[in-house]
């Protein structure tokens, strides 16, 4: 197959942190995204991790050509991404594919207690 002719409808970053895997999925599904319609990049910090931002993005661009970007930062990140850092990785999406690909930027909230215990199966 060809690589050069692929494209996918969106790539998109979040962090590596199981607490937001749902709320990822979530905004995936928000975006009528189905499997094999986006890359998923799931790195400590998400989109502030500017390194690995541009360096996945790069590589997104090169192999299948992403026709959106979709950034998330979450709320209490342990690698200290803030959602400030959306500037940065604005910058840094549209140094890689230009000023007219659309943005997403998604700022991702702490579930709630009821559902973190659920999570780590602790009992009241």
């Amino acid at each position: 197959m060809d690589k050069t002719n692929i494209c996918i409808k969106a790539v998109v970053v979040c962090c590596m942190d199981f607490r937001f895997q749902a709320a990822v999925n979530r905004l995936i599904a928000e975006h009528q995204l189905d499997y094999g319609d986006y890359d998923l990049v799931s790195i400590k910090g998400g989109a502030g991790n500017f390194e690995q931002l541009e360096e996945h993005l790069e590589a997104a661009k090169k192999l299948h050509n992403p026709q959106k970007v979709i950034l998330t930062i979450h709320e209490d990140c342990g690698a200290k991404a803030k959602k400030d850092d959306f500037t940065g990785a604005v910058k840094i999406t549209k140094k890689v594919f230009g000023e007219h690909i659309p943005i997403v930027e998604e700022y991702l909230e702490l579930p709630c207690e009821k559902c973190l215990k659920r999570m780590f199966r602790i009992r009241d």
